[in-house]
């Protein structure tokens, strides 16, 4: 993970509240997601596999 601060953080802060999750940088598409609860999230991904 990534930790972004100051200007960067306040353009990616502006670009969430509008409504924008999908941003383009140098021709790649990228989609912005909010994680609520990364332990919750990592639980789920992380379910045991049937025997």
């Amino acid at each position: 993970m990534k930790k972004l601060e100051g200007q960067v953080a306040e353009v990616i802060k502006g670009i969430i509240h509008d409504g924008d999750t999908v941003i383009e940088v140098d021709g790649k598409k990228y989609y912005l997601s909010l994680l609520k609860n990364r332990k919750r999230q990592l639980q789920k991904m992380l379910k045991p596999i049937p025997n």
